[in-house]
């Protein structure tokens, strides 16, 4: 049995193991859009009903979530895109949507982290700290250190097309 071969455009593939099928890549295709689409239709509901009734609420764990939310559905949204746009064979299109997902998958960490950070700051720091501009420099941190990470492997040309080959033959570009 042959493992397949996941290989980027330079040709230089790894071995993987495991084998996969076209019926277990189209299902796992049908599932991950399923459930990306009901993630985003949930997370669009969040940030829609906080942004209506909540505005008022000026709470730091309110708008850290707000943020969490924006980058959850971001990262959905790229992921759902991810096949159409790699079918038009554009090399821009595709370091373009890779370079998103992977910016929006390190913003949701990024604003998890922050999440856990500010929870260390209710939960042990029990009195009143007061850190001038806070949810400023939170942003920063979680909309920005992502942003350095994406463009220095951008800068590095590490992203591109992808081809993952079935064990019937044939490949599935990512």
């Amino acid at each position: 049995m042959q493992s397949p071969v996941y290989e980027n455009e330079a040709g230089n593939g790894t071995q993987v193991s495991g084998l996969l099928s076209s019926y277990s890549i189209w299902l796992l295709t049908l599932l991950s859009r399923i459930g990306c689409g009901v993630s985003v239709c949930c997370l669009a509901l969040v940030i829609a009903f906080h942004a209506i009734y909540r505005w008022h609420n000026s709470e730091h764990s309110l708008s850290i979530h707000i943020h969490l939310c924006v980058a959850l559905l971001s990262l959905n949204l790229s992921f759902l895109a991810n096949d159409s746009m790699t079918s038009l064979n554009n090399h821009g299109v595709c370091i373009f949507i890779a370079a998103a997902t992977h910016y929006s998958l390190l913003c949701t960490i990024t604003w998890f982290a922050i999440e856990g950070f500010h929870l260390y700051w209710l939960v042990i720091r029990v009195f009143n700290v007061y850190i001038k501009r806070y949810l400023l420099k939170l942003a920063l941190v979680g909309w920005g250190l992502p942003a350095v990470a994406v463009i220095s492997i951008l800068s590095c040309g590490k992203y591109g097309k992808y081809n993952i080959y079935q064990l019937e033959g044939g490949a599935v570009t990512m």
